[in-house]
């Protein structure tokens, strides 16, 4: 070997200045479904900062399609970066028929022209394979949903139906007890 030179491999699986790789980056993503920053940080011992940059670099205003199979189902759920303030984003991700789960993009915020945009981005090979959108009960959501994608069912989250069925026999429990 001559001296002064080397060589330096570069890794699918890796990004260069990055402590983490991507796979593990992509499941502190999933993490924050249904969680907040805090949530995260207390369950894996990763400082909020480290979570918050994993984020800023997962919002994108564009998303390689070529690289994404066909997709069947998409999913928006939002997560408070901090608890008690009311700073959201929402995490796109999809589910192929193969059952390969896909995070598509972290949005800004959770208008409904932000998420509109993003659907619009959707080539149309995806948006004929895509057969469910799961969302929570956000109107703005849904209607994003029937704008872009009139052929997708949209479907709301088991864990927000639960969470509203719950409230509503707590409160037929509390009327009961009056009585």
């Amino acid at each position: 070997m001559t001296k002064g030179r080397h060589t330096s491999q570069r890794c699918e699986w890796y990004e260069s200045k990055s402590p983490h790789t991507k796979a593990y980056k992509n499941w502190i993503l999933r993490e924050l479904v249904n969680s907040t920053l805090s949530d995260v940080n207390l369950k894996q011992d990763l400082n909020v900062e480290c979570i918050e940059g994993i984020l800023d670099r997962h919002i994108r205003r564009q998303v390689d399609w070529s690289a994404v199979p066909r997709l069947e189902l998409l999913g928006t759920d939002e997560i408070a970066l901090n608890k008690g303030h009311k700073d959201f984003v929402v995490i796109v991700s999809g589910l192929t028929a193969q059952r390969e789960k896909y995070i598509l993009a972290v949005l800004p915020d959770r208008k409904k022209e932000t998420v509109k945009a993003f659907l619009k981005t959707l080539p149309p090979r995806q948006c004929q394979s895509i057969r469910q959108v799961c969302i929570d009960m956000n109107e703005g959501y849904s209607n994003a949903v029937l704008e872009t994608l009139p052929k997708a069912q949209v479907v709301v989250d088991r864990f927000h139906v639960a969470k509203h069925y719950r409230d509503c026999a707590d409160k037929a429990r509390k009327i009961k007890s009056l009585l």
